[in-house]
């Protein structure tokens, strides 16, 4: 990896692969099936153009058994990578953010300062992703165009419409006023990641050796979502995101210097060989 190399436009862009993914998956079809979709009348699983039937589960069972050795080997190794390139969570927190400068907002201490009106356009645009991010995970049980119909012309079931009221109120609380808190504070799978991880893990470091170059110009604080300081070691905090790492090349090439930050395997310095240890190996 190139020392200044600028690894934002790359995330963004796996960010968005992702969520059009997630968006675009229950559209599709394959002989005239979903590729992804649960049927709840008929019991069954739609996936890739092939139908399960409830007594054939036991196959899905089986692939879950296969995602989750996967899950335990890719955190092992990439620590919380997925929490900063692609997990959800933080792509509705990065537009949050965005919109929110778009339209000249701040956000301090995870609050909205700016004019009132601006803030109402930025909360009419937090409710309807908000019903889309609802509508899109119904899309897994309900023909995407079968849904549509069934939403406006109010035949839609009670249960479905109260899920959808209830997704889109908690997606809204989360964008218009927690965001990063969830990932702080209240993510599960941020918890569990946090126990699996190890000295080998991969995870953004600011190496002893190179902390004498460091000018103190505080870029790599100021651009951590987080808000953790990258120069004090390693943080649980961390969502392995990169902005740090950016923020530092930029400031460190205007001096014809490499970046301080990268990303590490093993706190040592190890390089992939700390990938060879008792608690990968079992899963590899």
């Amino acid at each position: 990896m190139q020392k200044n190399r600028i690894l934002g436009p790359w995330r963004r862009s796996f960010q968005w692969l992702i969520s059009l993914l997630i968006l675009l998956l229950p559209w599709g079809r394959i002989d005239n099936v979903s590729i992804l979709r649960i049927d709840i009348p008929s019991l069954s699983l739609q996936l890739f153009g092939a139908t399960l039937r409830i007594e054939e589960l036991y196959l899905l069972l089986f692939f879950c058994l296969i995602l989750v050795l996967i899950f335990l080997l890719t955190t092992l190794v990439f620590g919380r990578v997925w929490c900063g390139w692609a997990c959800p969570q933080t792509t509705l927190s990065d537009l949050a953010e965005w919109s929110a400068g778009k339209l000249k907002l701040k956000i301090d201490k995870y609050r909205l300062q700016g004019s009132s009106w601006r803030k109402a356009l930025l909360h009419l645009f937090f409710i309807a992703l908000a019903f889309l991010v609802g509508s899109n995970l119904l899309w897994y049980f309900i023909e995407p165009r079968g849904y549509f119909v069934q939403l406006f012309t109010g035949q839609l079931h009670p249960f479905a419409l109260g899920t959808l009221l209830i997704v889109a109120a908690a997606v809204y609380l989360d964008m218009a006023f927690l965001r990063r808190l969830i990932c702080r504070d209240f993510c599960p799978y941020g918890r569990f990641q946090t126990v699996l991880i190890d000295k080998t893990t991969l995870a953004l470091q600011l190496p002893e050796s190179e902390a004498p170059r460091c000018i103190k110009c505080g870029a790599c604080v100021r651009s951590c979502p987080m808000e953790i300081d990258i120069r004090q070691g390693y943080q649980i905090e961390c969502i392995n995101c990169g902005r740090c790492l950016d923020a530092c090349r930029q400031v460190m090439s205007k001096r014809q210097q490499p970046g301080l930050i990268g990303y590490y395997f093993g706190v040592k310095g190890d390089g992939r060989r700390a990938l060879i240890n008792p608690r990968t190996l079992p899963l590899a």
